[in-house]
């Protein structure tokens, strides 16, 4: 889930919506959307602390994050295809190796680490 649907699943859990009507209507799991709210702490100085950011800065990470979520998305979707099945540590290898190529690209003012999660 990305930083806008976690803000919002935390504003409607918040308002008294049940986990699972925001599955259903999201099409994001249960156990997801559970967890992430046990975690909810972290994202919210997630947030809080991207505020802060310049705009411009603040669009080009989302910009080259998203890029490399999209690329991940449809390498993982080509191994489905060929019915090649990848891991967790696979995938994880993969996004570090994408999100290389794009702080590459995006040139040597952009600074911003990228660690891959198992979530």
């Amino acid at each position: 889930m990305d930083l806008e649907k976690k803000l919002k699943v935390t504003k409607d859990y918040k308002g008294g919506k049940w986990v699972m009507v925001f599955a259903r209507q999201s099409g994001i799991s249960h156990s997801t959307i559970a967890t992430f709210l046990n975690n909810n702490n972290k994202v919210m100085e997630t947030a809080k602390g991207s505020a802060s950011l310049k705009a411009t800065r603040l669009t080009k990470i989302q910009g080259t994050l998203s890029d490399m979520e999209k690329l991940l998305m449809t390498w993982i979707q080509d191994q489905t295809q060929k019915h090649i099945s990848v891991s967790t540590m696979t995938i994880m290898a993969k996004a570090k190796c994408l999100f290389a190529v794009l702080k590459e690209k995006a040139g040597p003012d952009y600074n911003v680490k990228f660690t891959a999660s198992s979530g």
